[in-house]
């Protein structure tokens, strides 16, 4: 595959449904539909980027069932580390999107001057273009023995892109952000996630172990719970909690949240941690959201702990 040429594409295609909309929003007096078009966009974005990590997850799960018929050998196992170090390269690009989507979506939906203070001003764009570079530079260095084809980096501004040749000059913040709404923000942020899962999900397969079947064991009771390795911490250290449900395989739209910020679970279990501050009795939320046969479900646990004051 000529990955510059599909990431070209990729990238056209995405951005001339969205610029379509928005020319639509900008330039008629119809905002509400406009603007309905434009969500519906992000939302379509957003489901393809979930479908890419769940096969992801799918994909792990899969071939760690595999590794185990096999005996858990020294070269399987050294195996599904690469899979595990995979998920996490991923996850430590997919998780800051997901913060700045959740601050998007606080700010009033046509307030282009909050997204530009958000994501340049604050440099919130060119910290994330830093991170987007780094995880395809450690793609290529930590998989650079499975002959993966050259996978071009996809936070560029119109320098070196021909759908802008002839174009003045803009770097990756300005031309993504600069008179961006929330919304369309939010649309370009889930197409930069879908993109680098594209990538992970080849370099899965390229990694590749033996036959891969899939079976999945659906039944209607969900249980979704935390576990805390305590419920007392010390002021100033750092607080742990897992999050897991089952037959997550089986839930359309699983997402968990901490609080309000949404954290992407791997094989239905999540670590939450956070640095305590205060001394005193504390709570935060743990909720589990999804849909199964046609009906929309949450989970709601309000989590306890204390924080002890820290003695000199």
């Amino acid at each position: 595959m000529k990955w510059r040429i599909f990431t070209y594409l990729y990238e056209g295609i995405a951005c001339l449904l969205i610029a379509v909309s928005c020319w639509d929003m900008w330039f008629t007096t119809n905002d509400l539909q406009s603007s309905a078009q434009l969500s519906l966009i992000k939302q379509t974005l957003e489901r393809g980027v979930d479908e890419s990590y769940l096969r992801l997850q799918e994909d792990y799960v899969d071939r760690k069932r595999d590794v185990q018929k096999q005996g858990n050998s020294r070269v399987g196992l050294e195996y599904l580390k690469r899979l595990a170090d995979l998920d996490s390269l991923v996850n430590g690009v997919l998780q800051p999107i997901d913060d700045l989507k959740d601050a998007l979506e606080q700010l009033p939906t046509r307030d282009q001057l909050a997204v530009k203070r958000l994501m340049i001003d604050q440099e919130n764009a060119y910290h994330l273009k830093e991170k987007l570079d780094r995880f395809v530079d450690q793609l290529q260095e930590n998989y650079k023995d499975l002959s993966l084809p050259t996978l071009d980096k996809f936070a560029e501004g119109t320098q070196h892109n021909p759908l802008f040749k002839g174009e003045p000059d803009k770097d990756f913040a300005h031309l993504y952000f600069d008179g961006a709404n929330p919304v369309l923000a939010s649309a370009l942020l889930s197409q930069k996630q879908r993109i680098a899962l594209i990538y992970a999900n080849a370099v899965s397969k390229k990694l590749g172990w033996g036959d891969i079947t899939r079976s999945f064991n659906r039944f209607h009771r969900v249980e979704a719970g935390v576990k805390a390795e305590t419920t007392m911490v010390q002021e100033g250290e750092v607080y742990r909690c897992d999050l897991f449900i089952s037959q997550y395989q089986s839930l359309e739209g699983l997402r968990l949240f901490q609080n309000n910020r949404r954290v992407r679970h791997f094989y239905g279990k999540k670590e939450v941690k956070f640095k305590t501050k205060e001394p005193g009795k504390k709570l935060w939320e743990a909720r589990f959201t999804y849909r199964q046969n046609g009906k929309d479900t949450t989970i709601t646990h309000q989590v306890g702990y204390q924080v002890l004051k820290k003695i000199p």
